[in-house]
């Protein structure tokens, strides 16, 4: 009786790697992607893109930071926001 189990056992595996023998060859070959390779950006947009740390930034870019915060988060109870609130205590001097 194990034995007669055993048999299913391998008969079902190597039903199950025909089917998937058969779907591999049913499934057409995917064209090869191209790689396209765009402009490289000019000097000052890649500046832009770059994200300044806190502590590097001036007030004029904390206060706009602070303004998204606002808006996007709904107070400034993030850690983000508390960073940007201590850099600003940090230029003012207060």
């Amino acid at each position: 009786m194990a034995e007669e189990k055993k048999e299913e056992k391998a008969e079902k595996q190597e039903e199950k790697k025909e089917e998937k023998a058969e779907k591999k060859e049913d499934s057409p070959e995917k064209p090869p992607v191209k790689e396209t390779k765009e402009a490289p950006a000019p000097a000052a947009e890649i500046k832009e893109q770059k994200t300044k740390k806190i502590s590097k930034l001036a007030l004029a870019e904390v206060e706009k930071q602070l303004k998204q915060v606002q808006e996007k988060m709904g107070g400034f109870h993030s850690q983000h926001a508390q960073h940007l609130l201590a850099r600003k205590q940090q230029l003012t001097g207060k």
